[in-house]
């Protein structure tokens, strides 16, 4: 079965890599909105047509240099030109390992939109951390990720763990990272791919953040526990909340990592009703006892508390989401689960 924003297709296409050089575009100076499903292709006509204003990004062919600010960064993997977008803030002056963080666009999305939809680059500047926005390789003309090992649950034969991997191995070969501080996050398929990576490829990452995307159902067991954080809409009408015959529910996937994280069955709830919107956002956290600790619940491989948490917007549609708790949006949200993570 093909999933449309997620992955399943019995049929092995070919894949045009995306080019060399992601075309220069415009960032605009504002915060755009939520976007919905049909908001998402109106920007991203206006995108491809080329608005104009403020911060550019623009393609260079110097890649070994490690400076702050935007560059879009080109690297081969498996004979694929492939890229990504790489944003450095002020404070970074090569004498100290920064964290990483990957943000993963949707399926049909670009970097140089997903930036715009899902900014992260203020809390890069106030948390000092090296931003990169991958892009995904196309399939006639659609750019997507393959959230899954290779096989016929993939949408094509596009090495994305691969291509992951050989990212922050050239990233590391250029700036002063911390490796043991790289997070993964995403928005729709993004989000999947982060998934993919906490289940088939945890000891790339230390922590995983989905936004309105699930865990696909490929076979495997992660080789760590790692702290997960979801964030979904109860309208989501792309991926639904309640799950459907091409994806897992909300809860469900939770409960994968409730179980395989051994944490409490017994969130901590707290709720948020002061978005203008009407959307109401209620936080559940689900937290763990380390290895060192008698309790049941407590995970031999456990070092440290590795939670899994999970924001529900309740009448929230497929969004990277601007509704706050407690006055952060989505992209807040994010960081604050990614730097109470232990290193």
């Amino acid at each position: 079965m093909y999933h449309y924003f997620g992955g399943i297709t019995s049929t092995q296409q070919s894949v045009t890599p995306p080019s060399a050089a992601l075309p220069s575009i415009t960032l605009p100076s504002v915060t755009p909105p939520s976007v919905t499903p049909l908001g998402f292709f109106i920007l991203l006509l206006l995108l491809l047509c080329g608005c104009s204003d403020s911060s550019t990004i623009a393609d260079s062919g110097e890649t070994e240099s490690c400076s702050p600010g935007l560059k879009t960064v080109s690297i081969q993997h498996n004979n694929l030109q492939r890229s990504y977008i790489r944003y450095i803030p002020d404070s970074y002056d090569g004498t100290t390992p920064y964290p990483v963080v990957l943000n993963f666009h949707g399926y049909g999305g670009r970097a140089q939109y997903h930036i715009i939809q899902a900014n992260m680059r203020p809390e890069a500047d106030s948390g000092n951390f090296i931003l990169i926005y991958p892009q995904g390789s196309e399939i006639d003309g659609v750019p997507h990720w393959n959230a899954c090992p290779a096989g016929e649950d993939n949408k094509s034969p596009a090495d994305d763990f691969g291509f992951t991997q050989s990212l922050l191995n050239h990233l590391a070969s250029t700036c002063q990272i911390n490796p043991e501080r790289t997070f993964a996050t995403g928005y729709s398929n993004g989000g999947m791919m982060s998934y993919g990576l906490a289940h088939h490829r945890s000891e790339l990452i230390a922590g995983v953040a989905s936004v309105s995307g699930v865990m696909l159902d490929c076979t495997g067991t992660p080789r760590k526990p790692t702290p997960v954080l979801h964030l979904h809409g109860t309208s989501d009408a792309i991926v639904p909340y309640n799950g459907n015959d091409s994806f897992e529910s909300a809860q469900s996937v939770l409960d994968y990592w409730i179980d395989f994280n051994q944490t409490s069955d017994t969130p901590v709830i707290t709720v948020d009703n002061s978005n203008s919107s009407g959307i109401s956002v209620e936080h559940y956290l689900y937290t763990t006892d380390t290895g060192n600790s008698t309790s049941p619940n407590a995970n031999p491989a456990n070092t440290h508390d590795v939670t899994v948490e999970h924001y529900k917007y309740v009448g929230g549609g497929h969004n990277w989401f601007r509704e706050t708790f407690e006055g952060k949006d989505a992209s807040a949200l994010i960081w604050e689960f990614f730097s109470r993570i232990d290193e």
